[in-house]
């Protein structure tokens, strides 16, 4: 039971940060050529594009390592293991074990 438990964590923790690199790159990318994009078509809007551009890629970095967090919890801190042998004590292998001699 316990090993399905971090086999599913760990198969989520990559999903997490998977997804969460994709997603924040993607975003970038599209923000950052579109800022481009306002820069080349109005040089003057120059220092008020960049700064708001500053700003939302550092929200978008902010979610990436919201995705690296939850990764950090699911592989290190997860007391879903724990909570799950004081809940169902039966189906822990090595409890079953020790009372089938």
């Amino acid at each position: 039971m316990a090993v399905e438990l971090f086999a599913n964590s760990a198969l989520a923790a990559g999903l997490s940060i998977g997804l969460g690199a994709i997603g924040v790159g993607l975003g970038i990318g599209l923000a950052s050529s579109k800022a481009m994009e306002g820069i080349a078509r109005q040089p003057d809007a120059e220092p008020k594009i960049s700064r708001n551009l500053l700003i939302s890629i550092v929200f978008m970095e902010a979610v990436a390592i919201y995705c690296l967090v939850v990764s950090l919890i699911l592989l290190f801190a997860n007391p879903l293991p724990t909570q799950m042998k004081t809940l169902f004590p039966s189906t822990d292998s090595a409890a079953v074990m020790q009372h089938n001699p």
